[in-house]
């Protein structure tokens, strides 16, 4: 399977965005059909500011021995995670993936803001949202 990016034009046809999508979409015979699923790719950028966020927020912390182990509490408390009933009947969160092929631009702009109102509320109490906006601009640039 070939994965390419794709641009619409103000015609509304879809046109390869680099080399890459020119060459393998250039192979296919004219006629050809093909199936594609529409996702938009995450940003970068949101990703970075996400991870410089969890880097701040454990620096300025004692209770979290990782930042991993912080990022996987946040998806907990975001109820980004599913129940698993043990064979004992505790009941264990598992943190689900926000990762680039699991969650789309549109899913995590949804998360982002539940994350940043769980940072201004709970976890760094008095903290204004423009106030971790600034900062984390200021860390990713």
């Amino acid at each position: 399977m070939t994965s390419v990016l794709l641009r619409k034009t103000l015609g509304g046809k879809l046109e390869p965005l680099n080399d890459a999508g020119r060459q393998a979409l250039s192979a296919l015979p004219v006629g050809e059909v093909v199936r594609a699923d529409i996702v938009r790719p995450r940003n970068v950028m949101w990703h970075r500011r996400y991870w410089a966020a969890l880097q701040l927020i454990f620096d300025n912390q004692s209770r979290y021995k990782t930042v991993e182990h912080l990022h996987a509490a946040i998806k907990v408390a975001l109820g980004h995670a599913d129940l698993v009933v043990m064979r004992d009947g505790r009941e264990v969160y598992v943190p689900r993936s926000e990762s680039f092929a699991k969650m789309t631009q549109e899913e995590f702009a949804v998360y982002w803001e539940r994350f940043c109102d769980l940072v201004t509320t709970q976890l760094i109490p008095g903290l204004n949202r423009a106030d971790l906006e600034r900062e984390l601009t200021e860390l990713i640039a």
